[in-house]
């Protein structure tokens, strides 16, 4: 499992450029300008696998994540789920991934705790939840 900072700093999508032999990651000049993101500090970054990309922990799954980077979001505004909380947001909300590490926000949730969530905002990346059942 992923280790999720206390501080989330800032989730997004990226491409991968090589230059002169080096591989560079682009971010946004919005997550720079927005998101607190200091260009002289050193950060942590996450790569998670493209879905329908060629590297798949899973080749059975082909047919299922065929095509998904054109889907958006895995989930929709009222979807119900149960989901596993992984940690704990800078607000105090919880934190869960679900399909392709897509981060669902979960109010009133700590980690450890499985519950079923009501999606109840979604944006490109990233969700919010409350939740509905907690037994």
């Amino acid at each position: 499992m992923v280790e999720v900072p206390n501080r989330l700093c800032s989730l997004f999508t990226a491409s991968l450029d090589e230059r002169d032999g080096e591989h560079v990651v682009r971010i946004p000049a919005s997550v720079i300008e927005n998101d607190g993101i200091d260009p002289s500090e050193s950060y942590r970054i996450a790569v998670l696998d493209r879905p329908g990309s060629s590297r798949r922990a899973d080749p059975q799954s082909d047919d299922d994540r065929s095509g998904s980077a054109d889907r958006g979001p895995p989930v929709a505004e009222n979807d119900v789920l149960t989901v596993t909380v992984d940690a704990v947001g800078d607000q105090g909300d919880g934190i869960a991934k679900v399909d392709r590490g897509y981060v669902l926000i979960v109010s009133d949730a700590a980690p450890g705790d499985e519950v079923s969530v009501r999606v109840e905002t979604v944006k490109p990346n990233v969700a919010f939840a409350s939740v509905v059942d907690d037994s």
